[in-house]
């Protein structure tokens, strides 16, 4: 078992543009979400006329083919980059808390970021740590107060949180339907489930970059 280790940090640091490239890199993945749903309809109004009958050309098939792999490819690599500023951003917002004599905070940077990678603890313990500092990132807190614990967890914390799992667990489905893809059918129902996961993708986005945009804590207490 791992036990979150005491961490004090000095001196505050302010997040300068780390907040902005985050949110910058959401929105633009957001608009490749709604780009990739669209480009889904299409490929699916072009399986749906086979199904009925209706025929197309090669040229019209190879369109479409090279259309979603740019769209995948583009949306893979800005995915990856979300992935390290939202962490960075993580990071960063849970050292800072570190710089306050109250709330005390039990969640260290390390383990901030490193709770995501680690699997089973990976499906409750970074929504602990997002939690813990959404909840000392309020600037009407309590500054006698020794412990976050027994505050309530924001709303846009866990809904961020659901949306999360919830995009996750579509994309696997959507991926493990698309490696059996060996008919038209099958070929349809893997493109719906990645329009699904596509809307689900861009609201935990919206919820994502609003959660950003509210927990960067400008220091109003004393710190160490």
């Amino acid at each position: 078992m791992v036990i979150e280790a005491p961490y004090k940090l000095v001196k505050y640091k302010p997040f300068g543009g780390l907040a902005d490239w985050v949110q910058g890199i959401f929105i633009i993945s957001g608009l490749l979400s709604v780009v990739s749903f669209f480009s889904g309809y299409l490929q699916s109004q072009l399986l749906n006329n086979v199904l009925n009958g209706k025929y197309f050309t090669l040229a019209e098939a190879q369109a479409n083919d090279n259309r979603e792999a740019i769209i995948g490819y583009i949306q893979t690599a800005f995915l990856l980059i979300g992935i390290v500023v939202f962490l960075m951003w993580v990071y960063r917002a849970n050292k800072n808390l570190h710089a306050f004599n109250n709330p005390v905070i039990k969640f260290s940077p390390g383990w901030t970021v490193g709770w995501f990678f680690i699997p089973i603890a990976s499906f409750w313990k970074p929504y602990q740590a997002v939690s813990e500092i959404s909840k000392a990132s309020d600037p009407n807190i309590d500054p006698n107060l020794n412990s976050v614990d027994k505050l309530p967890t924001p709303a846009i914390v866990a809904l961020w949180w659901a949306f999360f799992l919830l995009s996750n667990f579509v994309s696997q489905i959507a991926f493990r339907l698309v490696l059996h893809k060996d008919t038209v059918t099958e070929l349809l129902t893997s493109t719906y489930a990645y329009m699904v996961s596509d809307v689900i993708n861009l609201i935990g986005i919206i919820i994502t970059i609003f959660m950003v945009k509210k927990n960067q804590r400008i220091p109003r207490t004393t710190v160490q």
